[in-house]
């Protein structure tokens, strides 16, 4: 099977969806009828658009945020969200969503559908490609890309579909002939969703220069080492979270550090029960302790390392630790139980107790001991909880491989990428979706622009 198109676009995420969308029409910006359309391919391994939209914001889709703050993003050219956000002004995203009939509500300076689902967004960006006329080939992976003598992109995918007769699913090959491509298809988180990086070396097949910078997991829950995950697994914080790296002279190092809602689990890992954290503050830090880990096991030369990883938890961020040291004090000869249980979790008390020794009732030793476990408990960090936790992931192509007006590769005329399969991921709070909508939306357009030169 053969499919001719102006644009292919690969990824059915938000960034190949904004990608399509954009490359679709002459009229950017609208879905009015009558505009002259370019012909449109949207390829993606998943049978529906949009999967790892369902799985943001808890199944909400937050999707945007309040302003741009400063350490929003990171990554090898993290101004290009600056640069994207003056140019794109900061309402894009919600104009964006407001024009495929997606409401926004604010809540608390983050932004989701008024529906507050996921499936809302998702299913009205499946009608505005439908309603733009694109074409979609689903249930479809990218095997092989190649340029002929024309200048235009061949490309192989292998379709599967289920056979009618014996329920079984079937493979095929098809060729799909386009004069541009976009690539939008992800990172390597939530393999499931369809993003396995395997789109790297269909890159690497039409152009082996350019630069791939390590993918690894981000927005992602922490492994820690702790004994008594038996104890404290189900116990919620509101709690600051700072990595340490800690050098070879034992010097400290703050790697990252952000507050919220924390969660205690245990997760078994090979065979074994291990403690984990998450919740947005450690989601937000997670992203430091993969590069850490990975450089420890890599040491390569100007790459910091760090022999161990620590995570102070500071379980009572509004309390300075003398406050807490004078309420305790209040407290002597009551059992820290009882103290505590209107300052941290019962479990975390409990916790504080063991980590504490204190045995018994409080005495003024031991109030102070208690005062400084619940501001500065610390873990040792062995691993993040991997890929298929995370909801995107480091890394991808440099942005000095990109014209950051277009996002066209430079070593590959006509084609273009987008999203996180770019270099540069941002912490929670819709920044990463944005990203995705604005790189996809450029991307698209300046495809499209192109073409009016041919």
């Amino acid at each position: 099977m053969e499919i001719k198109t102006d644009i292919c676009v690969i990824g059915a995420g938000p960034a190949g969806i904004a990608a399509a969308i954009a490359a679709s029409t002459e009229k950017i910006g609208t879905f009015e009828e009558g505009n002259k359309r370019r012909e449109v391919l949207l390829v993606d391994s998943n049978a529906e658009i949009g999967k790892k939209l369902l799985m943001t914001g808890n199944g909400r889709c937050n999707f945007a945020h309040d302003g741009l703050e400063e350490d929003a993003y990171r990554g090898s050219f993290k101004d290009v969200a600056d640069l994207l956000y003056e140019r794109m002004g900061s309402d894009f995203v919600l104009d964006f969503m407001r024009n495929i009939g997606v409401f926004s509500r604010n809540i608390k300076g983050y932004y989701y559908p008024a529906s507050n689902q996921a499936v809302s967004v998702v299913r009205a960006l499946d009608y505005a490609v439908f309603k733009q006329g694109i074409k979609t080939l689903l249930n479809s992976k990218v095997i092989k890309a190649k340029k002929d003598e024309a200048g235009e992109f061949i490309i192989t995918v292998l379709t599967s579909s289920n056979n009618k007769k014996n329920k079984k699913m079937i493979s095929e090959e098809a060729v799909i002939k386009a004069k541009r491509v976009i690539f939008a298809c992800g990172g390597k988180a939530a393999a499931n969703s369809g993003s396995d990086g395997s789109i790297n070396s269909v890159i690497l097949g039409l152009s082996e220069g350019i630069k791939f910078n390590k993918q690894l997991p981000a927005l992602c829950g922490l492994i820690l080492d702790e004994a008594n995950s038996d104890l404290i697994k189900g116990a919620r914080a509101f709690a600051r979270v700072s990595l340490f790296g800690i050098k070879r002279d034992a010097e400290k190092e703050l790697l990252s550090s952000d507050s919220g809602e924390i969660v205690f689990t245990e997760n078994v890992i090979s065979g074994e029960r291990k403690c984990s954290v998450s919740g947005l503050p450690v989601m937000s830090v997670s992203r430091f302790a993969s590069e850490a880990l990975f450089n420890a096991l890599k040491k390569e030369e100007g790459k910091p390392f760090y022999k161990e990883l620590e995570l102070k938890v500071d379980f009572a961020e509004d309390l300075s630790e003398k406050d807490i040291l004078i309420h305790l004090l209040t407290h002597v000869g009551d059992k820290l139980s009882i103290a505590l249980c209107g300052i941290v979790n019962d479990k975390i008390a409990e916790l504080i107790e063991l980590k504490g020794g204190i045995k018994g009732k409080i005495n003024e030793e031991n109030a102070v001991i208690a005062a400084s476990l619940i501001k500065n408990m610390t873990f040792k960090v062995i691993n993040t909880r991997g890929y298929e936790d995370s909801q995107v992931t480091t890394g991808g192509i440099d942005l000095s491989e990109t014209d950051t007006d277009s996002f066209e590769l430079k070593k590959i005329k006509g084609a273009y990428a987008a999203g996180e399969l770019l270099d540069l991921d941002g912490k929670c709070g819709g920044y990463n979706i944005t990203f995705a909508l604005e790189s996809g939306f450029i991307a698209g357009s300046a495809a499209e622009a192109s073409l009016h030169d041919n």
